[in-house]
């Protein structure tokens, strides 16, 4: 499967998706106003993952701000992933509001989370 890789802009984070590592991740800033299109190839990048996914998953965010209008994209994304055998999510933050953030995606997503302060 071929690497998905998105370099980071003002608005947008790095992307790096790497399926024979079977680490994926995500760094910077997210706050774009048109999330679905955005969004759009990373969900069919996932969506193809899903079809022959590694035995062991884990996505790691490292984002240092991103706006709410973002949020539901991001939420989409973990219960793409909830299906996957062995997944984990390493969510980096900086400060309580990130940290916060990191719960709730927790909660929502019903995905183990590592939560580690940077």
């Amino acid at each position: 499967m071929k690497e998905l890789k998105l370099e980071a802009t003002e608005h947008t984070p790095e992307v790096i998706f790497n399926a024979n590592e079977g680490t994926f991740t995500m760094s910077g800033r997210l706050i774009i106003l048109d999330s679905h299109a955005y969004f759009s190839p990373i969900m069919r990048w996932w969506q193809s993952y899903l079809t022959q996914p590694n035995e062991s998953t884990t996505l790691v965010i490292k984002l240092e701000y991103f706006s709410t209008a973002n949020s539901k994209s991001l939420t989409s994304m973990f219960r793409m992933l909830q299906s996957l055998p062995n997944v984990k999510v390493v969510w980096y933050y900086d400060d309580e509001d990130l940290r916060d953030s990191g719960e709730d995606f927790k909660n929502f997503s019903k995905l183990p989370f590592e939560l580690i302060e940077y």
